[in-house]
C-alpha cells in the first residue's frame, strides 16, 4: 500500500465525510502482520484511529489518507474462513484471479482497452 501527498501544487482540502455518510465510505486491505502495518505506518507520521483492536473474528485498524479517506487493515483471526487467500483458492475466486492476471498483462504490454 501506497499514499501520495503532493505539496507543489499542494493537496486541496476538502471536507471530511462521517463514516455514517451513504455511499462508498471505506476501502479495507487484509495484512497478514497487522502489528508490523501498525508501527510502520506511524513511524510515517500516517493518521490513524488507533492502535489495532481485536474485535473477535479479525484484528483491525482505521486510518487516514493525506485527503482524509479512511482505510482498514484487516488481519483475520486464526482459522477464519472468509480470507483473500481463501477466497482465491475456490474455483470462482481463481477465475478471478486468473482475469486480473491477464489484465495486467495487457496493461503492461499497452494493449489493454483496445
Amino acid at each position: 500500500m501506497e499514499f501520495w501527498q503532493y505539496h507543489q501544487p499542494p493537496t486541496t482540502p476538502v471536507a471530511r465525510q462521517a463514516l455514517n455518510t451513504p455511499g462508498w465510505n471505506h476501502i479495507c486491505f487484509e495484512s497478514d502482520d497487522l502489528e508490523a502495518d501498525y508501527r510502520r505506518l506511524v513511524s510515517h507520521g500516517i493518521e490513524l484511529h488507533g492502535p489495532p483492536q481485536d474485535v473477535g473474528s479479525a484484528t483491525v485498524l482505521f486510518g487516514r489518507d493525506p485527503d482524509g479517506n479512511v482505510f482498514e487493515l484487516l488481519q483475520p483471526g486464526q482459522g477464519a474462513a472468509l480470507t483473500v487467500k481463501a477466497m482465491i483458492e475456490e474455483q470462482q475466486g481463481r477465475a478471478v484471479d486468473i482475469a486480473r492476471t491477464a489484465w495486467r498483462k495487457q496493461l503492461a504490454a499497452g494493449v489493454a482497452g483496445q
